[in-house]
């Protein structure tokens, strides 16, 4: 059927060694075929680049098919700051309790994407004893003269809005940097 000869192609695309092309379909698989994404998509996933890898898993996550969460624990480990963010902030959004005991560490990470999402955890599993610190990291983030700092607060505070920061969200109104700006509206 015309149906079976476009998964057919969809899973050559996705297949292609060019990251950007592979994503590309992918894309579309997941628009026409999400039940079938997860079995095509997982593993391209594993020989993509760090750019890509980020993009096909988000490509999956909203349809959290059956083998992603293991697949994602096995990735976890060997995965770049990056990619690493991304899977954790799946985690904590999921609230899986096996994420629990990560929060801590991503909270103190260097990484401002980590960071950011360590605060996320704190607050999405209501680890009251890291509100402090939470706190503390978000506020160094948003102050910070790093843009991707900034920038990785800022992301935190679009998706959980927060009153508090409103000084902080003034100031970087007024940042030299046009992106930072634009996120901070």
């Amino acid at each position: 059927s015309a149906g079976e000869e476009l998964l057919r192609e969809l899973r050559r695309g996705v297949q292609q060694p060019d990251d950007e092309i592979s994503v590309a379909y992918a894309k579309k698989l997941v628009a026409l075929f999400f039940h079938h994404s997860a079995e095509i998509i997982l593993p391209r996933h594993a020989t993509a680049g760090h750019a890509a890898r980020d993009q096909l898993i988000k490509l999956l996550m909203p349809f959290n098919p059956p083998p992603l969460a293991d697949y994602l624990w096995k990735q976890l480990e060997a995965a770049d700051d990056h990619l690493k963010a991304t899977i954790l902030e799946w985690f904590f959004e999921r609230r899986d309790e096996r994420a629990v005991n990560l929060v801590e560490t991503a909270l103190a990470s260097s990484n401002p994407r980590l960071a950011a999402v360590g605060v996320y955890g704190a607050h999405r599993f209501s680890l009251r004893r890291l509100y402090t610190e939470a706190d503390r990291r978000l506020r160094e983030l948003l102050t910070s003269g790093e843009m991707s700092d900034n920038a990785a607060g800022l992301e935190l505070l679009a998706r959980q809005p927060e009153t508090r920061y409103q000084p902080q969200l003034l100031a970087l109104l007024q940042h030299a940097n046009t992106r930072v700006r634009y996120m901070a509206l």
